[in-house]
């Protein structure tokens, strides 16, 4: 039977793991900050870990050469930056295939951002 056909079928919907911050702070030194931080879930409990690295970028999409001297130098520019996940360990066994990372920024909270689905993790 076809799952369109099945009354039994439903869509599969997410399901929450929880949180993990991410201080953008290193990005004003024009420097890369990979970091691995905890996901906590709703009600307070450690339920992994995640290793992200947030590269800043110029208007090309490419890495900057120099690093400023103070942050103060970058006032007016323009700060592009991307997002890399690294890994993921430690997750629930529910939670190790077809997972996701969804983001966004205190800067702009109005935009999610969405990793590809992760078919398995080991």
């Amino acid at each position: 039977m076809k799952k369109q056909e099945d009354p039994l079928w439903d869509e599969p919907k997410a399901n929450f793991l929880g949180y993990s911050f991410f201080k953008l702070e290193p990005l004003v030194y024009l420097m890369n900050n990979l970091i691995t931080t905890s996901i906590i879930s709703p009600n307070g409990d450690q339920v992994g870990s995640l290793t992200v690295d947030v590269i800043p970028v110029n208007e090309d999409e490419t890495e900057f050469e120099e690093v400023p001297d103070s942050p103060d130098e970058l006032i007016g520019f323009p700060l592009n930056y991307k997002v890399y996940i690294k890994n993921a360990t430690n997750l629930p066994e529910n939670f190790c295939s077809n997972s996701y990372v969804e983001y966004t920024c205190f800067h702009d909270s109005n935009v999610i951002n969405k990793t590809r689905p992760v078919h398995s993790f080991i």
